[in-house]
């Protein structure tokens, strides 16, 4: 079986460190296709007025024949990623590792808006 170790900090400050199972699942990144288009490319979003504005036919044919793709950079191509198997752990503990996601999470979306803002 492999597992994934997930560290988590108690109400005292101290590091439980918990060994847990997983599963494959369908990359997320790529949505299972082991590719997707290069960040370069399309990272900060494309809109629909920039596609039709700036890009030549050519440039948007290639784009949707996956001519701008690179090799998914989550699953190495392989289409899946190892997952904690939420099946067969705890579920108070599951729900401290949720909390601990939603936490990291929020902190990821201030940094954005923070670094938008210039800081």
């Amino acid at each position: 079986m492999i597992t994934i170790t997930v560290e988590l900090v108690d109400d005292d400050g101290e590091v439980e460190t918990h060994t847990l199972p997983t599963v494959y699942a369908v990359c997320g990144r790529c949505r299972g296709e082991g590719k997707h288009v290069n960040p370069a490319v399309d990272g900060h979003g494309i809109t629909a007025r920039e596609f039709e504005e700036e890009w030549s036919t050519e440039e948007r044919e290639e784009y949707f024949d996956g001519r701008y793709d690179v090799t998914c950079s989550e699953c190495g191509g392989q289409r899946v990623v190892r997952v904690l198997d939420e099946d067969k752990v705890d579920p108070a503990l599951l729900k401290r590792i949720h909390e601990r996601e939603d936490d990291r999470a929020a902190f990821r979306r201030e940094c954005e808006m923070e670094r938008r803002m210039g800081a």
